[in-house]
């Protein structure tokens, strides 16, 4: 009988000839152990340090994106508590048209007075224009004050036009503020 049966192939890896054999017998390493630590090191390093990075840069862009829908959402829900202040009532002879009017199209008649007035404490708001031909002309001009702008209108022509303004954030000096405008738009169809 022959006892020289074929043997398995040894798992055992060969012993490297370098002095720093500390990692040979680790999974993952061998000839260059350190090097690949050193490389996976940096490489974790890098990621982490852009991990940091993103999820910095994202907390910033989440702050100023609430805080911006802060400022919309307050100067929506802060239009009403202004109009009820207002001294414009609409009447025959009298078209009122507020801050929530922004996009509308609003219908007046000539010989109509149309009184524009955006109110809110926390925009600043620029002066009103028309936009297109010039069918409404100032009689009041613009009265400004810390809550609202104010400005009459008496139309001298039929036709279509635009009224518009921008309100920007009301900030105080030295503290952060976020760079916005809000643009505030009213069709304006004037008829006989």
């Amino acid at each position: 009988m022959d006892w020289n049966l074929p043997t398995r192939p040894s798992r055992k890896r060969p012993r490297s000839t370098r002095a720093n054999t500390t990692h040979d017998h680790d999974e993952g390493y061998g000839e260059i152990g350190p090097t690949v630590t050193a490389t996976t090191a940096a490489i974790s390093r890098d990621r982490l340090a852009s991990r940091l990075v993103r999820t910095r840069l994202v907390a910033l862009v989440a702050t100023l994106l609430m805080a911006s829908i802060g400022v919309v959402l307050g100067a929506c829900g802060t239009t009403g508590a202004f109009a009820a202040d207002s001294t414009c009532h609409s009447s025959s002879g009298v078209v009122c048209i507020g801050q929530s009017d922004s996009t509308r199209t609003v219908h007046v008649r000539l010989g109509e007075t149309v009184e524009v007035t955006l109110s809110d404490t926390s925009l600043v708001w620029s002066d009103i224009r028309q936009v297109g031909p010039h069918l409404l002309r100032v009689t009041h001009n613009v009265t400004r004050s810390v809550l609202q702008l104010r400005e009459t209108f008496e139309p001298i022509a039929t036709g279509h036009t635009t009224l518009q303004a921008t309100g920007a954030a009301h900030c105080t000096a030295g503290q952060a503020c976020p760079q916005f405008l809000l643009l505030w738009r009213v069709q304006i169809v004037v008829a006989t």
